[in-house]
């Protein structure tokens, strides 16, 4: 198991796709019932800027309530979402679903920066499902001066969220955005490894690779000169099987391969 220091920021899950209106009418389809927690709270925990309404729950319900709960405990599925969607969208993790959320951020909303828990204990993936322009998720490492910031297109795409470090939400946006959160109990989806260059005093590359060979993201400090060829092999989603850990030799010039 790794723990939050080996993994990510961000990574975006590659072969995982989710129909955004598809899973976003399961929840005009089935509105919240009574016995449903829905948690209302914003930045100061006295508006209604931010909304999240569980779609599984723990067995320890007043624990619960008092959001003390453990995060593996969240098992069970609302009736209403078994045999729905949803409940396919669960199970198309291959570690087992917990803490399950829909969260709607108001035009405004800003949740402050916070640290839940480290990934040997629970991982947790965002799906968005409504964005605007101006809504991000940031993340604040230990030790580094400043956070990274990251924008998340509302496509269908799955993106693991290293929640061992602190993190903040924002929607500074004129329209509500719109979240499926999904914590998972183990490891078994992030199937990536990372390809790192250090020369010191001079720069620091490291790029994180899904397992078919493809740029998920990339983190570069000092003279590179790989800013635009890495940018475009994330958005091209180029397999660069065959290139293996040539990709980062220093002898190799990559940008004449990729012009």
């Amino acid at each position: 198991m790794k723990n939050r220091n080996e993994l990510p920021n961000f990574f975006k899950m590659p072969n995982m796709k989710v129909d955004t209106e598809k899973l976003l009418k399961c929840f005009t389809d089935f509105k919240p019932s009574k016995d449903q927690l829905v948690r209302k709270c914003g930045p100061d925990l006295l508006n209604d800027e931010y909304e999240q309404t569980y779609i599984t729950y723990s067995n320890d319900k007043s624990a619960m309530l008092r959001d003390k709960a453990d995060e593996r405990t969240y098992t069970n599925l609302y009736d209403k979402y078994k045999g729905t969607y949803v409940e396919e969208v669960l199970n198309s993790f291959k570690s087992p679903y917990t803490r399950t959320r829909l969260i709607v951020q108001k035009p405004g909303a800003y949740i402050l920066p916070h640290m839940d828990y480290d990934t040997r204990f629970s991982v947790r993936f965002f799906i968005p499902l409504v964005v605007n322009d101006w809504s991000w998720v940031a993340i604040q490492r230990k030790g580094e001066k400043l956070p990274e910031f990251k924008y998340m297109p509302a496509d269908g795409s799955v993106w693991f969220v290293n929640v061992g470090h602190k993190h903040s939400a924002f929607n500074f946006g004129k329209t509500d955005t719109i979240k499926f959160i999904e914590s998972v109990n183990g490891q078994k989806d992030l199937d990536y490894e990372v390809l790192l260059r250090v020369t010191k005093g001079k720069e620091y590359i490291k790029c994180v690779m899904s397992k078919d060979g493809r740029m998920q993201g990339a983190i570069l400090i000092g003279e590179t000169d790989l800013e635009e060829t890495f940018e475009n092999l994330i958005l091209n989603q180029m397999d660069l099987t065959d290139y293996g850990v040539d990709l980062l030799d220093p002898n190799i010039d990559i940008e004449d391969y990729f012009d």
